[in-house]
């Protein structure tokens, strides 16, 4: 069998609707909500938004609501690259390392992204939504297929995940 995310993930999406590069996951959150409407418990979203101030409280309470659900963290990175990327992780992340954060590892699965910066600032919102639909998007794909695994979109995720979602336009 697959290590697929099974029925009724846990979304967390993570980030902070305050700085437009660390708003991916509130974004990603509030699209799986109002466009994608995935079945999933979605933690995290514009407008109640997964940040290092409440994490660990509304993580237990997804946890109480939703004992056997996998969890997906998604968050915003700092790249070294010029360019957009999107990573997925077999694993969990740290949620605000970059910011010195001491939180918990969270999630069994992780997709991370980071949107390219214009001319050394802060990357635009546009990049970053159009990087939260291409997320929210492969989310949405996979919690309506139970065949496939999130780990099936590794070791090239971004190739993977623009050739999946590229095949599949009626998500």
């Amino acid at each position: 069998m697959k290590n697929n995310v099974g029925k009724n993930p846990i979304i967390a999406c993570i980030g902070s609707t305050k700085i437009i590069s660390d708003s991916l996951g509130p974004i990603v959150g509030q699209l799986l909500l109002d466009k994608y409407h995935v079945e999933a418990t979605v933690v995290g979203s514009l407008l109640s938004p997964l940040n290092a101030v409440n994490l660990v409280e509304r993580m237990n309470k997804a946890r109480l609501l939703n004992p056997f659900g996998k969890i997906i963290a998604v968050d915003a990175y700092e790249s070294t690259q010029n360019e957009d990327s999107i990573r997925i992780i077999n694993g969990g992340i740290k949620p605000g390392l970059a910011s010195g954060k001491d939180l918990p590892r969270t999630g069994d699965y992780s997709i991370i992204a980071s949107a390219q910066k214009t001319n050394g600032h802060s990357c635009c919102l546009g990049k970053v939504y159009a990087l939260a639909d291409k997320i929210a998007k492969l989310i949405s794909f996979i919690t309506k297929r139970n065949d496939v695994a999130l780990s099936s979109f590794t070791p090239d995720p971004i190739s993977a995940l623009y050739q999946s979602l590229d095949r599949h336009p009626n998500i």
